[in-house]
């Protein structure tokens, strides 16, 4: 299994070392492992995956992993180090980054789209202590390695996604960023890092998409009366009794910073049932992020500022039964974006269809 396959389930030959798909005939052997000819590539259908280590900004070293079609049978190949890339994040209540199947994602990669999950610190990847480092006054720290992996794919993508270890990186400068699109996408608790990156650093992405985001830490965290506050003082302190994790949230709050600045354009998505995260959450951020693009210099009062929010009546947290629908918006907003971004950049990152 992996984000762009399917469970597979095969059956083991000990005698003769031959692995086949369970209840299939001879031709769906996959490989014979007894001479380590392992053509397991029969299965995932040229997806390709590199896992990559990148330097955060206290030299921590942060796993990334990214996954791509490296089909090249099409007659205008795509060249893996120009793909659009949607970086995924989390880095909460020590879990690991999800890496199963994801079928809402073939329709990005099969069009060019790379994607790319940052295994930052508050997450699981790699043990207990990878999680403390990310957790209650150390929440930043999971917002600064999101932020490392972003600066990594905008200003060595070619090392990263198509290139080998001599490469060289480039300067960290906007005309090298000019030909990256970038997208971020989160679920949930990841809105949290997600929301704080961009608005430490809304430069790097061209589109964010959110579902059911925990966006506003501070008043959540502060209101006993919601569902799940007091269990979540263990994540992310208690604002109330804690003066060092009032100013600690206050510092990385993603509705509390919103300000005057340019903002990427954004899909938000909540339930008007969902427990966990509150509707308000999304649509309260999507509106007052609207409104401080709106009041940035650079934006022309003729512009319009792409803030979409949709809001289910039912499904929950998780979206029981609406997530078909909610993947097709997300991904028609995704591809919308990124045409209109390669037209204003004068096709760049064509490759993707």
């Amino acid at each position: 299994e992996t984000p762009l396959t399917p469970p597979i389930t095969c059956e083991y030959n000990f005698s003769s070392g031959v692995v086949h798909r369970e209840s299939e005939s001879e031709e769906d052997v996959i490989g014979n492992c007894s001479n380590g000819d392992n053509n397991w590539r029969s299965c995932t259908k040229n997806y390709a995956s590199k896992r990559e280590l990148v330097s955060s900004f206290d030299g921590t070293l942060v796993p990334m992993t990214i996954v791509y079609d490296d089909d090249n049978s099409d007659e205008s190949p795509v060249d893996p180090s120009h793909r659009p890339v949607i970086l995924i994040g989390y880095g909460c209540y020590g879990e690991n980054q999800n890496l199963q199947f994801n079928p809402s994602l073939l329709p990005l990669v099969k069009r060019g789209f790379a994607i790319a999950y940052c295994h930052g610190r508050g997450g699981g990847d790699l043990g207990k202590a990878w999680y403390e480092a990310g957790r209650l006054y150390n929440k930043h720290y999971a917002v600064q390695d999101y932020l490392a992996c972003a600066n990594a794919l905008t200003r060595r993508q070619v090392y990263v996604l198509g290139g080998s270890s001599n490469d060289t990186e480039q300067d960290d400068d906007n005309d090298n960023r000019k030909g990256i699109f970038l997208a971020a996408k989160a679920f949930s608790a990841g809105g949290v890092i997600i929301g704080s990156a961009i608005n430490a650093s809304p430069h790097l992405f061209q589109a964010v998409t959110l579902t059911n985001p925990f966006l506003d830490v501070t008043n959540t965290m502060s209101d006993k009366s919601l569902h799940l506050t007091e269990h979540e003082w263990d994540e992310f302190g208690n604002p109330v009794d804690d003066e060092k994790a009032k100013v600690s949230i206050a510092n990385y709050c993603p509705f509390a910073n919103l300000r005057s600045q340019q903002y990427p354009p954004a899909f938000l998505v909540g339930a008007l049932d969902d427990e966990n995260v509150p509707f308000w959450n999304p649509i309260c951020f999507g509106m007052k992020m609207r409104d401080k693009s709106m009041k940035h210099e650079k934006v022309k009062s003729e512009e319009h500022v792409d803030v979409l929010l949709h809001v289910e009546e039912d499904g929950g947290h998780h979206l029981h039964g609406k997530q078909l629908g909610v993947s097709e918006l997300e991904v028609c907003f995704l591809l919308g974006q990124y045409a209109r971004w390669k037209s204003d950049n004068g096709g760049l990152s064509g490759q993707a269809k």
